[in-house]
């Protein structure tokens, strides 16, 4: 949270539908949040974010083709960085001009 909680602060956080669907999952499945929690705290950290709409064509790019949508939020946000613990997404190290970072980088 100390690296979501330091990015929301000093850049732009960008989403799209289906990765704002896919953290609500995780952190209800994962870490057991319920949506009554997890919803209000997800809105905070978004309001100032940037929102962008992915097409969903940009396939196998991650070793989890579920991850392909992160690159391709990034893409579509002109994003520098993404930062992520997943690992199927560190280990492409970069994309594009898209550097993948851990929280602890």
């Amino acid at each position: 949270m100390d690296a979501l909680r330091a990015a929301y602060l000093r850049d732009t956080l960008a989403y799209c539908d289906e990765i704002e669907a896919e953290v609500l999952r995780v952190l209800e499945i994962k870490f057991e949040w319920s949506r009554e929690s997890a919803g209000p705290v997800m809105k905070r950290y978004l309001e100032r974010g940037l929102r962008v709409r992915i097409s969903g064509k940009l396939k196998n790019i991650c070793r989890d083709a579920n991850d392909d949508m992160v690159v391709e939020c990034a893409l579509v946000a002109h994003a520098q960085i993404i930062v992520s613990g997943d690992k199927d997404l560190l280990s492409l190290g970069k994309y594009s001009d898209i550097i993948v970072l851990s929280p602890a980088a």
